[in-house]
């Protein structure tokens, strides 16, 4: 049992390493779910064990029942969550091919339920078995991953940048008919709060960079919202060429370089919470070195905006995951096959 809580230890620390090396590692994020997971075991043999003579040990136990619970029984939970989250999507009208992500989730999700039951009633044909093990091991692989991508996500958004910076990127500062949009006011309030709150703190007053202003009005609203803030125009920057969060964080570095003549600075970005982990890693390619501050998000879109970034991260790496989903679905197939044998 000492092996086991020394183990736990060494999932723990790898995740908190992993994580303040770079926030946007799904590593990190696999191993604090690892971590969890042995402390919960770990806590329950040491209840198993001691409970005869130690009575208060079962408090503990008891305590981490409902993790368990949520363990065991994940995949009915969400299911349930996404079904009442279309609910919601229904009630405020909220329709289209991202909205409905959610119910395409839950249905593929209570499709292979009802298969999985129906699968005990029939005997199958050999080949079948192998390819149902194969099918099964690669949903437990994307099941693993979505897992620790939530668990990293959250993660970031809770876990906010401290230090003093001389640029805050604001990645959502789009406009209509010349004024801000709700969502985008939140963006440029939160950039704008943290940039007083930083001079309060150390007397120096960031330049904000705004993204996504595509036309010269848009430009002279920003600098007019802004300015009733009390924010001083010549410490505010816009880019208006970016058509993506790659493209924003690549064109702010080159505003930032030429603004600042090279000179070596720091930088944040701002963006919605669900974001913060496909936005670092657009910045890490752009060559930007910063962290991410998540704004919150409506909970009846939160759903939805989490499975399409997970798709979107899907895309960012189809090739590696997939070649480790076939991998894995082959190794226990073939595995499965032996011992069929």
């Amino acid at each position: 049992m000492l092996y086991f809580a020394g183990f736990s230890l060494l999932l723990l620390t790898l995740s908190v390493l992993l994580f303040f090396r770079n926030k946007t590692s799904l590593a990190a994020g696999f191993f604090f779910d690892a971590f969890f997971l042995c402390a919960a075991l770990l806590l329950f043999i040491f209840v198993a064990v001691k409970a005869n003579t130690v009575y208060w040990l079962y408090i503990p136990g008891i305590l981490t029942l409902p993790f368990v619970f949520l363990l065991i029984f994940s995949l009915y939970i969400l299911i349930a969550a996404l079904l009442m989250n279309i609910k919601y999507l229904f009630k405020y009208k909220e329709r289209g091919l991202l909205h409905n992500l959610a119910l395409l989730l839950a249905l593929l999700l209570m499709i292979y339920l009802a298969v999985s039951i129906l699968r005990t009633d029939v005997s199958p044909p050999l080949f079948a078995q192998i390819l149902w093990v194969a099918v099964l091991f690669i949903v437990l692989f994307y099941w693993i991953h979505i897992l620790a991508f939530l668990t990293t996500t959250f993660t970031a958004t809770l876990i906010k940048p401290r230090k003093a910076t001389d640029y805050i990127i604001v990645l959502d500062s789009s406009l209509s008919a010349g004024k801000t949009a709700p969502l985008s006011s939140n963006h440029i309030d939160a950039a704008i709060h943290r940039a007083y709150k930083q001079r309060a703190k150390t007397g120096t007053l960031p330049v904000l960079v705004f993204c996504n202003g595509q036309t010269h009005t848009e430009d002279e609203a920003i600098h007019s919202y802004a300015a009733k803030k009390g924010y001083p125009p010549q410490h505010i920057l816009i880019e208006n060429r970016a058509q993506n969060t790659y493209e924003k964080m690549a064109f702010a570095k080159e505003l930032i370089e030429k603004h600042c003549s090279d000179k070596p600075s720091s930088c944040v970005y701002i963006t919605h919470s669900y974001h913060l982990l496909c936005a670092g890693i657009y910045a890490k390619k752009a060559g930007l070195r910063a962290n991410g501050i998540g704004i919150k998000t409506a909970r009846r879109s939160l759903p939805n905006a989490l499975l399409h970034e997970y798709i979107a991260y899907l895309k960012l790496y189809k090739k590696q995951l997939l070649a480790c989903a076939i991998f894995i679905g082959g190794l226990f197939a073939y595995l499965f096959s032996l011992l069929l044998r």
